[in-house]
């Protein structure tokens, strides 16, 4: 199998096609992140507009110049070229998604398991900790719960209602394959790194809150549990 050579493209993503190198230049990140699926709709209506053409220039013959027939004739072999190279192209892509695609979840994964190591170490009970946490924010009651540690804490968020405080961050992010392990530490690297306060165009004041007050938090309620271990042996 061939070693892609494209500007831009790394070279130990390979592939026996060989699109053209002008859509690769251009539509090079669209095939990275979407594949090919819009290219083979485009394929498919060059084809057809081709096909139509040269319908349309045999029911012409009769009337239109030989000119004008020749220029219909030529324009239909153009879309056919083009119809060619898209649909090349449109496989081209979709192998460079895959690529891609494994590539980002190689190294997002591997990025969450070093978190996970640096954040937790072997340690499950501070691993568990947080992932109830993220849970519990993402609750009606243990979101506003957060709030008004917010509010206690940083006084910069005065005004904004308890209920009206969220996470940041992806709630629904997960790494194909890899632990809820290694699934919380990508969710939590995901988190804003600074909380922020912001209205909505009703005015409303909403807060969206980053790993620098989620991590005093998560410390907060640590000590919490420790606290009551202590007076509850």
């Amino acid at each position: 199998m061939a070693t892609s050579t494209y500007p831009g493209i790394p070279t130990d993503f390979k592939s026996r096609l060989k699109p053209s190198a002008d859509l690769v230049e251009r539509h090079g990140t669209t095939a990275k992140y979407h594949g090919g699926a819009s290219f083979k709709s485009k394929a498919s209506a060059a084809k057809r507009t081709a096909t139509t053409l040269r319908k349309t220039a045999d029911e012409l013959k009769e009337t239109a110049s030989a000119a004008d027939l020749q220029a219909l004739l030529r324009a239909a072999q153009v879309l056919d070229r083009q119809a060619e190279d898209l649909a090349v192209f449109a496989r081209w892509a979709d192998q460079y998604k895959t690529f891609s695609d494994q590539r980002r979840l190689g190294e997002d994964t591997a990025s969450a398991q070093a978190l996970a190591q640096a954040r937790w170490g072997d340690d499950p009970a501070a691993y568990q900790l947080d992932l109830m946490l993220l849970e519990e924010c993402d609750s009606l009651s243990g979101g506003e719960r957060f709030g008004l540690y917010v509010l206690k804490n940083h006084h910069r968020f005065a005004g904004v209602k308890p209920q009206n405080f969220m996470l940041s961050g992806y709630r629904s992010t997960s790494l194909t394959g890899a632990d809820e392990r290694t699934n919380t530490a990508h969710r939590i690297a995901s988190i804003d790194a600074r909380s922020s306060r912001y209205e909505r165009a009703s005015g409303e004041a909403m807060a969206m809150i980053g790993r620098d007050i989620f991590d005093a938090y998560v410390a907060d309620r640590r000590a919490a549990l420790g606290r009551a271990e202590q007076n509850n042996p």
